[in-house]
């Protein structure tokens, strides 16, 4: 299972293993929920980073930036990104998908 992420033309598969976990945090000093619920640009492009890391090889630090500039090109809000980034987490098992679901319900009643 994975969260698909489409930006411009393309699909982007999202989903983080448990040794990208690990090198995740590792980077980060940080735990993976930490860095979700963070609220920085870095915390998103990191988190984006390691979640396209197993499905899309060769996607770099300077990558996720260019495709995180993309999105927003195309309207997205952080908000928006880091609804993506929690669907990817729990697609990977880090967080219940009823929490996500949650989540974006809360968000809608704003």
């Amino acid at each position: 299972m994975f969260a698909i992420l489409k930006v411009k033309d393309k699909e982007y598969k999202l989903r983080m293993n448990s040794k990208t976990a690990v090198e995740c945090e590792k980077v980060a000093e940080k735990s993976l929920l930490e860095l979700a619920f963070n609220g920085s640009v870095e915390s998103q492009v990191l988190l984006l980073q390691y979640l396209l890391k197993d499905m899309q090889h060769g996607f770099d630090k300077d990558k996720t930036y260019q495709l995180r500039d993309q999105m927003i090109e195309e309207g997205l809000v952080f908000e928006d990104i880091a609804l993506k980034i929690a669907e990817g987490l729990a697609e990977s098992g880090f967080i219940k998908k009823e929490t996500l679901q949650e989540s974006m319900k809360e968000m809608n009643k704003k």
